[in-house]
C-alpha cells in the first residue's frame, strides 16, 4: 500500500490474464489439494483499457491472494474471476467467486482481522496465517476502495471491489469489450 514503488500505466486484461497465469502455475505445484476446479474468466471491459491511478504490483498482489482463498476453499466446481467497466462513471469492479465451503456467518465478522483464520476447511488441512485478507483490505483501502463478500454455507463465496479508473480514455467502441474464458483446471 504505501511503498515507494512507482505507478506505472497498465493494460487491465493484461494484468488479470497474467493473475491468472500465475495462480494456475501455482495450483500445478499443490499436490496436497488435488481440487477438481475449473478457473473461469469473464471481462466485460476494452482490451486496451489502461489504467495509471494504482500499483498494479499491489492489484496482482490482491487478485492472486482472493484466487488462492478461493482455491483453499473449493474442491469441485468453479472459480470466476469478473472484471465490469462501466464507462459512464469510469469504474471497474473486479470480483472473484467460487463454489466452495462458504463462510458463516460468525467467520465473516473475523475475517479481516490479522491472525483470524476461519474453521470452514479443517477437514481439508487448510490453514493460513491470517493475514492475507487483512493485507489485502489495506491494499484496497490505499486504493480509495474496499472489499465486500457475501457467501452462504454449502453455496460459496464472491469477493468483490470498485476502481476507480483516472486514465484517459478514447471513446469506446463496443467491439473492443471481450469476454474471456482461459483457464480450465
Amino acid at each position: 500500500a504505501n511503498n515507494n514503488t512507482p505507478i506505472q500505466e497498465f493494460c487491465l486484461v493484461e494484468l488479470l490474464d497474467f493473475c491468472l497465469k500465475m495462480f494456475k502455475a501455482r495450483q500445478q505445484f499443490n499436490h496436497n489439494n488435488p481440487n477438481v476446479v475449473k478457473i473461469i474468466s469473464e471481462y466485460n471491459i476494452p482490451n486496451d483499457l489502461q489504467i495509471s491511478s494504482i500499483n498494479n504490483t499491489r492489484l496482482k498482489q490482491v487478485i492472486i491472494n482472493l484466487l488462492s482463498n478461493s482455491y483453499k476453499f473449493t474442491q469441485k466446481g468453479e472459480i470466476k474471476l469478473s472484471c465490469n467497466y462501466t464507462s459512464n462513471n469510469n469504474k471497474i469492479r473486479i470480483k472473484i467467486s467460487d463454489t466452495g465451503t462458504g463462510i458463516s456467518i460468525e467467520d465473516q465478522k473475523k475475517l479481516f482481522q490479522p491472525f483470524q483464520v476461519v474453521n470452514s476447511n479443517q477437514k481439508y488441512n487448510q490453514y493460513g496465517s491470517g493475514l492475507g485478507l487483512c493485507i489485502v483490505k489495506e491494499i484496497l483501502q490505499a486504493f480509495g476502495s474496499e472489499i465486500k463478500m457475501k457467501s452462504k454455507v454449502g453455496v460459496g463465496t464472491e469477493f468483490w471491489f470498485d476502481l476507480e479508473n483516472d486514465s484517459e480514455q478514447d471513446v469506446i467502441d463496443p467491439k473492443n469489450f471481450i469476454t474471456k474464458d482461459l483457464l480450465k483446471m
